[in-house]
Formats: C-alpha cells, sequence, structure tokens
C-alpha cells in the first residue's frame, strides 16, 4: 500500500492492512455521491482493497456500513462534519484534533481511539462501543456527548476525563475494567441529564462499572429517572450538584449507589397528590456522605405551597429520604347535640371546615352503632345548626365525621372526623316512669 498524506483526519479500519490494490475516490468520480451533505460509498471495493476518499468540498459527511470493507479513509483539503458507523462496523482514530466532526456510533460497532486526546464536535453512541485499547490516560473534548440505549467502554484500565458542553444519558453504561472517570461541563448551562426513556413503568438504567470511580468535577448531574450506579465510588465536588428531578407524576427518581459524596443535593417535585403521606427513598446506599444542610427540597411547583406540608429530609441507615406528611384540613372540634323539640330529635351544631385547599365537603353524623345522619347544604364558614330526626333511646356517643377532596374537578374522598360527644336521648326513661306511676294509682 502506498502511502497518503493526511492533512486533517485518519480513519483507520481494521481488516486487514494487506491490501490488493489501492483505490483513490474523489467526491466528483463513480464510486462516490455528495448528495444530501454525505459522501456515500456506493461501490464496495474488493476484499482487502485501501480505499482513499478525497473530499474537495467543504463540510460533508462520511456514512460507513459494515458491508464495506475500508483500510483507509484519509480527507485532504476539508472538513468532515459527519461519520457514521454502523451494523458493527468499526473506525479507528488516530488524530487528537476533529473539531468539526461529529462521530455516531450505532448498533454494536466500534470507535477505537489510539490517542491520549481527542476533539470531536459531537459524540452520539447508540448501542455503540468506544475501545481504548492499553490507553492509560484519555481526554475527550466536544460539545455534546449522548447515550441512547447503551454505551459500551472497553479498556485495560484507564483515567478517562470527559470535557463537553452538555451530556444526555438515556441508556446504560457499561466498561470491561475499572475506569477512574472525570465528568466536567464546560459551558455556562451545561448540564448531565440522565433519564431513562420511556420512564413511565421502565427499568432503572445501569452505569458504569463496579471497579470504577466517578467523580463530578463542575457539573449539574440531573436524575430525571431510576439509576443504578454500579461504580464503587461516587463523588461530587464543590461546585458540583446533584439534582433529582421528578417529570412523571407519582414517579420520582432514585439512584442506588455504594458510595457516595455529595456536595449540594436539590430534589424537585413536580406533581403530587399532596393529600396522602410520602416517604421517598432519594439515594439509597452503602456509604453515604452528606451534610443534609446542604439538601434543599423544592416541592409544589403544580401545588399552592400553602396546601404543603412540610418535607423532612433524614438519613436512615446510609439512605437519604424525605418524609411529608399528608395534608389535612383543621378539624371540627366543637362539635356537640343538645335536646331537640321532639322526644327522637336532637340539634348537632359545629363550625364547618373552611380550608382554601380541599373542596367536595360532606358532613354526618354517626353514633356508636353505625346509625348515620347526613347534614346536607352545608355552605360557608358560617356556624351549622342541624335538626336530627329518629335518634334511639338512651346513651350514645356521636362524632361527625366528613370527606372531602383536594380539588373540584378530581373525584378524590378523604375523610376525617371530629371530636366525640356523648348524647343522652331520655324519651325512653320518660315514658318508663308514666308507666310507674299509673301502676301505683291503680294499687291505691
Amino acid at each position: 500500500m502506498r502511502p497518503y498524506h493526511i492533512d486533517l483526519l485518519c480513519l483507520l479500519f481494521t481488516l486487514s492492512t494487506v491490501s490488493a490494490a489501492s483505490i483513490s475516490w474523489n467526491s466528483n468520480q463513480a464510486g462516490c455521491s455528495a448528495s444530501s451533505g454525505y459522501i456515500d460509498f456506493n461501490t464496495i471495493p474488493s476484499f482487502n482493497d485501501a480505499a482513499v476518499i478525497s473530499v474537495n468540498t467543504l463540510s460533508f459527511g462520511v456514512s460507513i456500513s459494515s458491508d464495506i470493507k475500508l483500510v483507509t479513509l484519509s480527507v485532504t483539503k476539508s472538513l468532515i462534519q459527519t461519520v457514521y458507523v454502523s451494523e458493527g462496523g468499526k473506525v479507528v482514530f488516530n488524530a487528537t484534533t476533529a473539531t468539526s466532526t461529529s462521530l455516531t456510533v450505532i448498533s454494536n460497532s466500534v470507535a477505537s481511539l489510539l490517542s491520549s486526546q481527542l476533539s470531536l464536535s459531537n459524540l452520539n453512541l447508540q448501542d455503540g462501543i468506544l475501545d481504548l485499547g492499553n490507553l492509560k490516560q484519555f481526554i475527550l473534548v466536544c460539545s455534546g456527548i449522548q447515550v441512547t440505549q447503551s454505551a459500551a467502554i472497553l479498556s485495560s484500565g484507564a483515567n478517562i476525563t470527559w470535557i463537553a458542553g452538555g451530556v444526555t444519558i438515556n441508556g446504560n453504561i457499561t466498561e470491561n475494567a475499572g475506569n477512574n472517570h472525570t465528568y466536567t461541563i464546560n459551558s455556562q448551562y451545561g448540564k448531565i441529564v440522565t433519564a431513562n426513556y420511556p420512564m413511565i413503568n421502565s427499568e432503572p438504567i445501569y452505569l458504569w462499572g463496579p471497579q470504577s470511580n466517578v467523580r463530578f468535577s463542575s457539573a449539574d448531574y440531573i436524575v430525571q429517572g431510576g439509576q443504578v450506579i454500579l461504580a464503587k465510588s461516587v463523588t461530587f465536588d464543590r461546585g458540583s450538584s446533584l439534582l433529582l428531578d421528578q417529570t412523571v407524576e407519582e414517579e420520582f427518581p432514585m439512584i442506588v449507589a455504594s458510595t457516595l459524596t455529595l456536595s449540594y443535593v436539590a430534589y424537585v417535585i413536580m406533581n403530587f397528590t399532596s393529600f396522602y403521606r410520602k416517604d421517598i427513598t432519594m439515594i439509597h446506599s452503602s456509604q453515604l456522605n452528606v451534610d443534609i444542610s446542604q439538601v434543599h427540597i423544592d416541592q409544589g411547583v403544580q401545588i399552592d405551597f400553602k396546601c404543603l406540608n412540610p418535607a423532612i429530609v433524614k438519613t436512615v441507615n446510609q439512605d437519604l429520604t424525605l418524609y411529608i406528611d399528608a395534608y389535612r384540613p383543621t378539624s371540627v372540634n366543637d362539635f356537640k347535640m343538645t335536646r331537640g323539640s321532639t322526644s327522637d330529635s336532637a340539634i348537632a351544631t359545629f363550625t364547618p371546615i373552611s380550608d382554601p385547599c380541599v373542596s367536595n365537603l360532606s358532613y354526618v353524623v354517626r353514633d356508636a352503632i353505625g346509625n348515620g345522619h347526613s347534614i346536607d347544604n352545608v355552605v360557608g364558614p358560617a356556624p351549622v345548626s342541624a335538626r336530627l330526626f329518629g335518634l334511639p333511646n338512651g346513651t350514645y356517643t356521636y362524632k361527625l365525621t366528613y370527606s372531602y377532596s383536594h380539588s373540584p374537578l378530581l373525584d378524590l374522598n378523604l375523610n376525617g372526623v371530629s371530636n366525640s360527644y356523648t348524647y343522652t336521648n331520655s324519651a325512653g326513661v320518660a315514658s318508663a316512669c308514666l308507666v310507674l306511676i299509673f301502676a301505683a294509682m291503680t294499687l291505691l
């Protein structure tokens, strides 16, 4: 194979370097198509051929599929915008700078990196593999990193520095060896966002390997779904933060990790039913290092703050937990009963609930044997005086029960109960006295 001068970028493919022939393709010759901004191979070289592609126009891309058996791809006098490797293909970067190039590796394809540093425009791994070989140090600098479905890192154990404007992780990251990862965000508004879409009823994502260490330096790490961090240690330096961000109602993100050292933690609760008690495990770990005063809870974005109980954060057996008691309106505590105008009646009085956080209120007076008397047409906060009929004779303990919901449009019935009141209906006693008096008179 005769040598070729490489001005900007050299991509080496993994077949034998013994070539039967050398084929030079230019973008204006048969064998290449420059349509739609890409250089596509529409003629397959012979086995072990070396194909040299000279792209003489600016800002084109290269699309490579597994049935193209290329040994060498050289680029001269141009900028490659896109390198796309799919269907089990493999591309080898023997360069340190390709700042205009976006590298996409999908469907179990491999990007093998020979230099200890590489600058790219973007890196997109979709079931893709990064092979670092025997490199002990590797630095990747790019505008954005995306992981979709899964990404694998092959190495013999290396110190890997990821410097990016933003990172999106939406899938598992696996490793075959222990690595030391350092993540740094070099843009003002950049984040590391992790999720697992679709998140509804989805399994958590699994990140890194059990022998690896992960450090976040000047990086905000956002968790939008459940995840298991397999790394043996995760450290957030000062200036970095962990944000657990609820994006699906009634589903709360949680991290499972081994050793976790945190500097600042924020937990954002977007939407939940505040009338139910919440016991939320934010972090489950074997060793947790965190200052509770640095844990901030942002709750009630879609709920009126006055309708929320305060969030309580605590550590329990190396877990970071969040407790929010169910919201309950102020209970009725002045319920009582007085004698009515007839022998089987009474008058129930109480001050109704006046709370802007609840609606659909209804009231029922109940005795100890299960009898219920509904009180209708209660409107506003004015004291209520309701006449009850058909009360049983004797002494019974009565309570006022009430049901409510937290939205006029939501069919959610919650229940409360007032103070107890003991009331004696003496109609039966009076009748008995009359019978005794009548019997005594007849004896005379």
